[in-house]
């Protein structure tokens, strides 16, 4: 008997305990498991009668992504329980298989949950083809915002030639999510408008329309505006900043000459200046170095090791 059955061996008492919490983490920790070996225990797990375990299970199948689990798991779609609901799309939509495309319709048409709904939209969009459009286009007028940048980003891996004039008018959206999303749908149409769009939205009072620009910049690696999120690494909310170093390390080396540029401002503040050195150090090159050497003699002792960090990076990609 190898290890992984002995393992599976016990365990297996802990699954039919009667308190439910040793239910949970015996269920969960059948995630590391081949799914030939635990799926018969995991769909039986769907019908305890404790939500938090029906929820593990559910979870642990979308985990270990066997196919034989999708009819159990279109029949927990039945559960009461919106969170578990959510986890099934989920699932279904790990385990990719496009014959439950009819199934997430139907789910789609007859939930009243947003979440959910939000959910089993992006999924149809991710198995889906062209002729899920129409299915989908309806909920770009949705009341609940989530629905609706969901839709979005669903009819964007859908395609088709009507996107531009569907998505177009929701570059104008007041919601961050929205927006974001209906830029990066139109950045292949009209690249200079979404361009100008980000630009607006990275001066936005709203911090969460800041966050979203930055993260749309990244997704589409868009260096034009490498300047303007060079920027953004000074704005107060961290969320904003996380977003934007994330997104010049997507720029890959297209990012250096902004980054140069604000590294040689005197007044750079030192968080900056470690952001930007982390920056450098995942994107830079050889001709980096000179930048920033002279940042070993910095008074600040965490920048001298963020810089050691740096070269020692570039030099290892040397």
């Amino acid at each position: 008997m190898d290890s992984m059955q002995l393992k599976l061996d016990e365990i297996k008492p802990q699954i039919s305990a009667r308190e439910w919490e040793i239910r949970f983490l015996a269920l969960q920790k059948l995630q590391g498991f081949p799914p030939e070996m635990v799926e018969d225990i995991l769909v039986s797990a769907l019908e305890d009668n404790n939500d938090n375990v029906r929820y593990i299970a559910v979870k642990s199948l979308g985990y270990i992504k066997s196919i034989k689990s999708v009819d159990a798991l279109i029949r927990s779609y039945a559960d009461p329980n919106s969170l578990i609901r959510l986890q099934v799309i989920e699932a279904l939509g790990k385990i990719a298989d496009s014959s439950c495309l009819q199934f997430l319709v139907q789910f789609l048409q007859d939930e009243g949950n947003v979440r959910v709904r939000a959910t089993i939209i992006k999924e149809i969009g991710r198995l889906g083809s062209m002729e899920y459009f129409p299915v989908l286009a309806i909920y770009l007028n949705d009341p609940d915002d989530r629905v609706r940048a969901n839709t979005i980003e669903a009819l964007d891996l859908l395609g088709g030639a009507s996107l531009p004039e569907l998505v177009g008018p929701f570059l104008a959206d007041p919601n961050n999510r929205i927006k974001a999303n209906a830029v990066r749908s139109m950045s292949r149409f009209a690249p200079e408008k979404s361009l100008a769009v980000l630009r607006e939205m990275l001066a936005d009072n709203n911090e969460w329309m800041r966050a979203s620009a930055c993260y749309v910049i990244g997704e589409l690696k868009e260096n034009r505006a490498a300047v303007e999120t060079v920027l953004a690494l000074d704005d107060s909310h961290w969320f904003v900043v996380r977003n934007a170093s994330e997104a010049l390390i997507k720029m890959g080396n297209h990012c250096l000459p902004a980054v140069y540029s604000r590294l040689s401002d005197s007044s750079v503040k030192d968080e900056v200046l470690m952001q930007l050195l982390n920056i450098i150090g995942e994107t830079g090159n050889s001709g980096s170095l000179d930048k920033i050497i002279p940042l070993l003699k910095h008074a600040n002792g965490e920048i001298r090791n963020k810089t050691e960090e740096a070269i020692d990076k570039i030099k290892e990609r040397s």
